[in-house]
């Protein structure tokens, strides 16, 4: 659905040492990005992070995807759950159509009209059942949950870190950026959120503390024809290239998933879809609340909700 390519910069590098243990960092490549492992603990709890992000990689593989397991079961319902929210804006069934655009393996092309049409046929999130445990598609459907399992991932390290009794960590999940507590010396963690137009390295950032923060853009991943730009993220409704008045979403909440896959749905409702969903939900949506910063595509940023947020 999208991958999300180090959106976000650590504006602190370096992690002041505590009472709580050592500092350890570690890097690794894992969904088809690169990731980043800080925290106050052990080594072994370092492992730890290391193993689950592999295991939810192997689990969450869209070639290899298991129907018949209940854990992606249960995804793919709290996915369907954030789609209906969201008026389909965010549905993990679009993958047909993104892979007519290349944009997963690099083979950029433009789809003729009648082939999006016909993909589109296949594109549906109220088709997902999952009812026993495992998800049941109609013939010609697929899902992948490239657009929420970074974010999923990221709460489960949250819990897996708590109890281990690690209370300050910061991993960046190939843009998704999950905090747990605050920094060793008791401050908020700083994190950078990148100018999407490219003229600067980042545009200011968001004071967080235990939780996600994920930001989506279509400057991500994008191809050139005739002249004309295409971006990544898809819009499920037309199978065409989300075009509206946003560079980028950035979303924080205290749930992962959530953030991830509203990230992607608040960039194709564009600002004023964005703005009047959340003034509908009260800013909570499947159970969770959430705060946003839009960066326009004329530079301007606004935000919406309780989001601690500094420009450069």
């Amino acid at each position: 659905m999208k991958t999300k390519k180090l959106l976000l910069c650590f504006l602190t590098a370096v992690l002041c040492s505590c009472g709580q243990g050592q500092q350890v960092h570690d890097d690794m490549f894992a969904m088809d990005t690169f990731m980043s492992i800080s925290l106050s603990g052990t080594n072994e709890d370092a492992k730890a992070v290391r193993k689950e992000i592999y295991r939810a990689d192997n689990l969450f593989k869209k070639d290899s995807l298991d129907l018949n397991n209940e854990e992606t079961a249960s995804l793919a319902t709290f996915a369907c759950e954030i789609s209906k929210a969201v008026s389909g804006a965010f549905d993990i069934t679009v993958s047909p159509v993104c892979d007519l655009w290349g944009f997963w393996n690099n083979s950029f092309r433009v789809p003729e009209q009648n082939e999006i049409e016909e993909k589109l046929k296949y594109v549906d999130y109220t088709r997902i059942n999952t009812d026993g445990g495992h998800i049941s598609l109609p013939e010609g459907f697929s899902v992948d949950f490239g657009g929420i399992a970074k974010g999923y991932t990221g709460d489960n390290i949250k819990k897996l870190l708590k109890e281990r009794n690690v209370t300050s960590a910061i991993i960046s999940l190939g843009g998704n950026i999950q905090t747990v507590g605050v920094k060793p010396d008791g401050s908020p963690w700083n994190i950078g959120v990148k100018d999407p137009s490219g003229r600067s390295d980042y545009v200011g950032y968001i004071s967080a503390n235990d939780c996600a923060v994920v930001t989506s853009g279509g400057y991500e991943r994008r191809f050139e024809e005739e002249g004309i730009t295409y971006e990544h993220i898809i819009d499920p409704k037309t199978g065409y290239p989300a075009k509206t008045d946003l560079a980028s979403v950035t979303v924080v909440s205290e749930c992962g998933a959530a953030a991830d896959a509203l990230s992607t749905a608040f960039y194709v409702l564009g600002s004023q879809g964005t703005k009047s969903l959340c003034e509908e939900t009260g800013f909570k949506i499947a159970g969770h609340s959430f705060s946003v910063l839009l960066i326009k595509r004329s530079g301007e940023t606004e935000t919406l909700g309780d989001i601690e947020f500094k420009s450069r």
